[in-house]
């Protein structure tokens, strides 16, 4: 029994999975150009893709995209589509308020996971690992030990600047 072939009068003869194949990529490019035109995104959204492109290309300036992205929405979060397939998006958030409520008030509504656990697990059992109470114990303890060495560290760096202000005074008036 002979294979059927469907001939497209531009293409060269071809197989029917290739042509569903090309059908399945004009829907996609179709839809894609479609969303382009009818919702006023700050990035572009490309097929399969996503945002991926737009971030790669603009990783030496990621701030300020990001910068330019809140701006342009008017709005201090947004929602950043990953990989079709690989079902990881992102909220991209810059208000204190969300921040404050995910890494300190409610923290044990945002667990970070067996993956996270597995992929940082050199990093053992510290605060960088751990979740919910454990995290909340550990964040206090560094607190602790780095607001006291900051306190430290910033009078040290004041008396630095007013002795380097005195010495520019010093100078002028020379």
């Amino acid at each position: 029994m002979a294979m059927a072939f469907i001939t497209i009068p531009f293409l060269p003869p071809a197989s029917a999975c290739y042509v569903v194949f090309l059908a399945v990529v004009l829907f996609f490019l179709f839809r894609w150009f479609l969303e382009r035109k009818q919702n006023n995104h700050v990035y572009s959204n490309w097929p399969f893709l996503v945002s991926v492109p737009v971030l790669f290309l603009n990783s030496h300036r990621i701030y300020e995209l990001l910068t330019e992205a809140f701006i342009k929405l008017g709005s201090t979060s947004f929602y950043l589509k990953g990989l079709v397939l690989s079902n990881i998006d992102y909220l991209v958030t810059c208000n204190p308020k969300n921040l404050e409520h995910i890494f300190k008030t409610n923290i044990a509504n945002y667990p970070k996971g067996k993956n996270f656990m597995q992929i940082f697990d050199i990093l053992g059992d510290g605060i960088f690992n751990a979740d919910s109470e454990s995290w909340q114990m550990q964040r206090k303890d560094a607190h602790s030990a780095f607001s006291h060495i900051l306190k430290r560290f910033g009078g040290t760096k004041n008396r630095w600047c007013d002795r380097q202000i005195d010495v520019y005074k010093a100078c002028l008036n020379a």
